[in-house]
């Protein structure tokens, strides 16, 4: 699932994670924040729904919408 994003010039880190197990978890965070220095979003897309079958997903996985103030990132990646 990284791959298209990478060769398109963005970044990823592939991640496995039980999100039903605290350790998992923070053990996911550390990987986040050891390879890119912090997190600044979090997103929980554990589920077994089809994005087409939320009306607006698409939206979430669109670039970035930044509070003013906040600086643009350089790079994004996207779930499209």
């Amino acid at each position: 699932m990284c791959r298209p994003q990478i060769r398109r010039g963005g970044i990823a880190l592939p991640v496995v994670c039980d999100v039903k197990a605290p350790d998992s978890l923070a053990q996911c965070v550390a990987a986040v924040v050891d390879h890119f220095g912090g997190l600044n979003i979090l997103a929980n897309t554990a589920r077994e729904v089809p994005l087409a079958a939320i009306r607006g997903a698409r939206a979430c996985f669109a670039p970035p919408r930044l509070a003013p103030g906040r600086q643009q990132p350089s790079k994004f990646v996207s779930n499209q």
